[in-house]
């Protein structure tokens, strides 16, 4: 084997399906490699659910790029055999003077988005799922909703496939070599060369190319639980949400399968030593740091638990996302380490990859993003 393509994407999650897909409906000869299959679970994008929100609390920056995203969520559930976005709001809530309600608040009004204030009252008669202190308050944003991942990506390669795209799946690429004319990708059982190499293999990413930029994997845990209060928690009464406490922030979503309802913590979590460290190795401390939030702040949902899983966050040292170019080799691009808040951007990243292997100048500003710490954003704050 020894093809050549327009472009190679390495590593079908998030934001490498959506490249896929992208490249192909523009006509691209492509080829996706996954190393596992479409959809997997050992990797960022797997648990049934992910938070889309307008108002972005880790910078006022990332707004324009999520409207977009709904926007083009919406086009893709049209080509999708199953719903993989549900449209039901999202609420975020917080102790006094919490940053990540007062930065989302920030971005809400730099962009004129619209959001419903709450103090705790509200919060307790509009969503009685949570039973929040007198003195906090939040904000409600209706724009935002809930997506399923597996299907979200499934449908990406499957389209992208449809439209002429290339699949390899269960095929780990060895290295990316810059060859004097075309990058070539080592199979181990062949090569392939492309103009462009995109590369989104998430917490893999370092073991294939070379980056200024030094990156964390962490161990991430969720949970489900059965609701006492079945009411309070289907996908009518409870929205998608954040919950800020004073020493954590949380983050879940409303029993829409019947497998429970979801909740986990953002903070980062046990670091890993490498991506193929990860384990389904759920513990009762990783279930009793959620219950804290729930039997506190969600008493009502303090049932039984129906399920944990793990999972990776690949996170920067500011906490926001890596779009780049090759440092050593331009034909390389780089997107990943989304730092456990990406999914969400997939499509309108997937468009901005596509246009960088196109040579084209994308819509939407990435400096930001860039490798060179000098150039990056200003550091998420949570606390």
């Amino acid at each position: 084997m020894n093809d050549r393509y327009d472009a190679v994407v390495i590593g079908l999650g998030a934001m490498g399906s959506a490249a896929f897909f992208e490249l192909a409906k523009r006509g691209a000869r492509v080829l996706g490699i996954e190393q596992f299959d479409p959809g997997h679970d050992r990797g960022s994008s797997h648990g049934e659910s992910r938070i889309i929100r307008l108002a972005y609390f880790e910078h006022p920056s990332y707004v324009p790029l999520v409207q977009e995203a709904r926007h083009r969520w919406a086009e893709i559930q049209q080509r999708a055999d199953e719903t993989i976005f549900l449209d039901i709001g999202c609420v975020e809530i917080g102790f006094p003077g919490a940053p990540l309600i007062r930065r989302s608040l920030e971005a809400a009004r730099q962009h004129s988005l619209h959001v419903d204030e709450m103090d705790a009252r509200d919060i307790r008669m509009r969503f009685p799922a949570f039973d929040v202190p007198d003195d906090w308050t939040g904000h409600f944003q209706a724009d935002g909703g809930l997506l399923i991942p597996e299907l979200a990506i499934k449908t990406f390669v499957r389209e992208a496939v449809r439209l002429g795209g290339t699949l390899m799946a269960g095929t780990k690429v060895r290295r990316i070599e810059s060859g004097s004319k075309y990058p070539e990708i080592d199979l181990g059982a062949g090569r392939v060369s492309a103009e462009r190499v995109i590369v989104t293999a998430g917490a893999w990413l370092t073991e294939l190319v070379d980056i200024p930029l030094p990156l964390e994997i962490s161990r991430q845990v969720v949970g489900w639980f059965e609701p006492q209060v079945a009411a309070s928690f289907t996908p009518e009464a409870l929205p998608v949400f954040l919950l800020a406490t004073p020493d954590n922030a949380y983050y879940g979503f409303p029993n829409h399968r019947e497998s429970g309802w979801k909740a986990a913590s953002h903070l980062h979590g046990r670091s890993l030593q490498n991506a193929d460290a990860l384990r389904q190795d759920a513990a009762p401390d990783d279930e009793a740091q959620i219950r804290r939030m729930v039997s506190d702040y969600m008493p009502d949902g303090n049932g039984p638990l129906r399920k944990m899983q793990t999972c990776m966050y690949t996170n920067t040292p500011d906490g926001h996302f890596l779009i780049d170019r090759a440092a050593h080799d331009a034909r390389i691009i780089v997107a990943s380490a989304c730092s456990g808040h990406g999914f969400k951007f997939a499509p309108v990243i997937g468009a901005i990859l596509a246009d960088m292997a196109e040579d084209k100048t994308p819509a939407f500003p990435i400096d930001g993003f860039s490798a060179d710490m000098s150039r990056r954003l200003s550091p998420v704050q949570l606390f």
